[in-house]
């Protein structure tokens, strides 16, 4: 798989991203409520494992719990430490009922969360799109690996590669340990200085597409001769961008990844350590 990207065809992927992203928003807005406050707000995304998403073990009262989007067969699962299971199929199941038979499950195991079913909308993975659903999967466990492999390289702290519900990205946040002058600095989100790349399967682009923004702002690579695979993107965000559809039939897809980004990574700490 290393010097493939696996494919991502067909007419119901759209639909199928759309739908896995409610749900994970679901499972991303319960670990929110029930696991302490983190910096950048890490306590609200989402791991993959080797069948799709899932929480971190939630700790209660009497053990800890999971909730798991299975992506190979399509089904949602909420597993406890202590044995207990329960466990729902995605075909044709809204987001918001997905939530509201959570909700219902762990309040029978004496977990409280307050969370707005609703907001999920109804939103569903119609029958005709699992297939699709395993495509995105594909996909998703093949960029987590190149992005792990990019966060191994890292001499600064980075956080883990998580998945962000609400943009339904992967992602790694690449942190200096340097504070932004007049910046508060209890909000991390502003006041550290930060490399955030990642995997974004779509939000105003059609097809999916890897990324690296930097912040503060770092204006130089436009001037940079980037290769042919990337391209400098200014519409609505600023940062390298690399379509997904670029790297098939290329040579070492991987390779080519993890090379841009190492040397994108040391060029933007560089400069942002000259603007201090």
């Amino acid at each position: 798989m290393a010097n493939k990207t696996p494919a991502l065809e067909g007419d119901h992927w759209i639909e199928a991203r759309d739908a896995l992203q409610a749900y994970s928003r679901a499972l991303g807005k319960f670990r929110e409520t029930l696991t302490p406050v983190q910096k950048h707000h890490w306590h609200g995304s989402l791991r993959t494992y080797a069948r799709g998403l899932v929480t971190p073990p939630i700790h209660t009262g009497w053990g800890a719990l999971e909730m798991r989007l299975d992506l190979v067969d399509c089904h949602a699962s909420l597993i406890g430490s202590d044995g207990r299971a329960g466990r729902l199929s995605l075909a044709g199941l809204p987001a918001n009922r997905l939530a509201y038979m959570f909700k219902g499950k762990l309040s029978e195991w004496q977990v409280e969360a307050d969370v707005d079913i609703d907001s999920f909308g109804d939103i569903s993975l119609a029958d005709v799109a699992t297939a699709a659903a395993g495509d995105i999967w594909r996909v998703m466990i093949w960029a987590d690996s190149v992005l792990k492999k990019l966060k191994a390289k890292q001499r600064a702290e980075t956080s883990e590669v998580q998945l962000w519900p609400h943009h339904f990205d992967l992602a790694m946040l690449w942190l200096s340990g340097l504070r932004i002058p007049d910046e508060d600095a209890n909000d991390p989100a502003v006041a550290d200085e930060q490399i955030n790349v990642g995997f974004s399967f779509g939000d105003n682009y059609p097809r999916p597409y890897f990324y690296l923004t930097v912040y503060p702002g770092v204006v130089e690579f436009p001037d940079n001769s980037l290769p042919e695979f990337a391209e400098w993107n200014t519409d609505g965000w600023s940062g390298v961008r690399v379509p997904y559809d670029g790297l098939a039939g290329m040579k070492k897809p991987e390779k080519l990844i993890l090379d841009l980004f190492t040397a994108l990574i040391e060029d933007a700490s560089l400069q942002l350590k000259e603007a201090r």
